[in-house]
């Protein structure tokens, strides 16, 4: 708050040490989001701003410094000047033909009072740019609540700060304000949710953190940190300086001690937004990466889409019947009735907003009115993921049978590409992939919203062998024998690891129950 200079041999008897000074230019309370409106142009040159007009600035940085160790009577009259000086400005400003909302930011500022603030200026308030530290914990609103709450705060927010992109929650623009506003070489420090990891709409504060010296990654989201709040925290600590010092990745076992500890050079990590996992223990971290490294599923250049929109839903929701004997129709098929390799069309009932359907269908001539691009997709064979699982379920339509529902996901390619990527997206490695890679987006029950952005993020092997599961498929898709699923279950995930060259050890990391002795898995081949 304020140097002192220490002398232990002072005659005071106090080491030489003033009394705690006067802090109310040291403590603001104010809308830290929320900055002071740019003052008018005036002439060619002049712009009429607080912190350009030396008069004005050596005005308030006179009070500044004196009110720091005035007495109490003292304090009153510069209370009076500064209020005075506030008065000036406002007229001023006025005169000047400034903009009304920045006279009026500026007259409605009072230090003096626990009154907050709804602007917040360091240069004005402190006399400062930036500072040498930034440390917080941001309010965890998220995106609904906001829009619900105050829908024009939000859309402030969302004009005048770059972070606030999709389906944002609060805290991802608090990170870019104390970004702006730590000095190089500064500190930043928070606890936020999360969410940070892997959100897509966390990307681009990723990006803009990985170009900085992160020091410290703390995740404290297997502990119950806040009693009353439903949030899984971590917390950082940034250099504002581009020197590539290696990271630091921990898991913590309780508020004090790391249970894991990933140190990561920044050259690994600075292409990668995703950063669940960084967060795990040295062997998965190493197979995540080496998996990382691989192809994505979207560079197949299949059709990977949303299978509705949120308006196609209900549309849908109003052409939809409940009839096994709907002649020229799709059976509705929908998360919940999709499982891997099957649908339980029939076999479960089919929630759908808010209704329940044993036999749902959809016309044909209903659907191509509505849209004929989706009457199209419907129509062809395809793949259709689950969006809301624990593992990625998707299920391989061969005829055409089904319209996707909300929230899945489909695949469109030819047929011997689907069959392949049925198998891959059906194994228990890729499973482990994205529980892993999108851990801190997990809901309760460990469910993920796997939509189209996780499915395009999933690695692909080198080996392209379009025909490898062939005989495990047939034997897959709608199994309804247990034991005969299971048993060619098993054999497509050994051909899984065969593809992704995964040692024998690394086989274990994904599933440490595995049956395979180490020499029969060596021995094991695909061809």
């Amino acid at each position: 708050i304020i140097d002192e200079n220490i002398d232990d041999n002072h005659p005071d008897g106090n080491r030489g040490i003033e009394p705690l000074p006067n802090l109310e230019f040291k403590f603001v309370t104010a809308n830290t989001l929320i900055g002071l409106e740019k003052g008018n142009t005036l002439g060619k040159d002049m712009t009429f701003d607080f912190g350009e007009t030396s008069e004005l600035q050596n005005q308030l940085q006179k009070i500044r410094s004196a009110y720091l160790q005035a007495t109490p009577t003292d304090k009153q009259k510069l209370k009076t000047d500064f209020e005075k000086l506030q008065t000036q400005i406002y007229k001023n400003e006025l005169k000047a033909g400034g903009q009304n909302k920045r006279a009026q930011q500026l007259a409605a500022w009072k230090p003096f009072s626990n009154e907050s603030s709804t602007w917040f200026d360091p240069d004005w308030m402190f006399g400062v740019e930036k500072f040498d530290v930034v440390i917080g914990n941001p309010p965890y609103v998220d995106s609904e609540t906001m829009v619900l709450r105050d829908s024009a705060f939000r859309n402030y927010l969302k004009e005048n700060y770059d972070f606030a992109d999709g389906n944002w929650d609060l805290f991802i623009v608090f990170i870019e304000k104390g970004l702006n506003l730590t000095k190089d070489n500064g500190l930043f420090s928070y606890i936020v949710p999360n969410k940070l990891i892997s959100a897509k709409y966390g990307n681009a504060a990723r990006k803009k953190i990985n170009q900085l010296d992160v020091i410290e990654l703390r995740d404290y989201s297997r502990i119950n940190v806040f009693v009353t709040a439903d949030v899984y925290p971590i917390t950082f600590m940034i250099k504002n300086s581009k020197n590539n010092i290696a990271s630091n990745f921990s898991i913590m076992k309780d508020l004090t001690e790391v249970l894991e500890l990933n140190t990561v050079k920044l050259s690994d990590y600075k292409e990668d937004t995703l950063w669940d996992k960084y967060f795990f223990e040295t062997n998965t971290l190493n197979l995540l990466l080496r998996l990382n490294g691989f192809n994505k599923i979207n560079s197949l250049g299949s059709t990977i889409t949303g299978a509705a929109t949120v308006n196609e839903a209900y549309l849908v929701k109003e052409i939809l019947v409940d009839n096994q004997y709907l002649k020229d129709s799709f059976k509705l098929i929908n998360t919940g009735t999709i499982d891997q390799f099957k649908s339980l069309y029939s076999i479960k009932n089919t929630q759908y907003i808010k209704g329940q359907y044993q036999y749902p269908r959809v016309k044909f001539k209903d659907i191509e009115e509505m849209n004929n691009t989706r009457f199209t997709q419907s129509k062809s064979p395809k793949i259709i993921i689950a969006g809301m699982s624990s593992i990625i379920e998707a299920y391989f339509d061969i005829k055409g049978e089904y319209l996707a529902g909300k929230s899945t996901t489909i695949i469109i390619d030819d047929f011997r590409k689907l069959q392949f990527l049925t198998g891959i997206l059906n194994s228990s490695l890729i499973s482990f992939y994205v529980n892993k890679v999108y851990n801190s987006l997990k809901m309760s029950g460990g469910y993920l919203n796997i939509g189209t952005e996780v499915i395009k993020s999933i690695p692909l092997p080198y080996d392209l062998n379009l025909s490898i599961f062939d005989n495990e498929l047939y034997n897959l898709i709608d199994c309804e024998v247990e034991s005969l699923f299971l048993e060619n279950k098993k054999s497509l995930d050994i051909k899984v690891y065969k593809l992704y060259e995964l040692s024998y050890d690394e086989v274990l990391v994904v599933d440490k129950d595995f049956e395979l002795s180490e020499q029969e898995y060596d021995n094991y081949s695909i061809k």
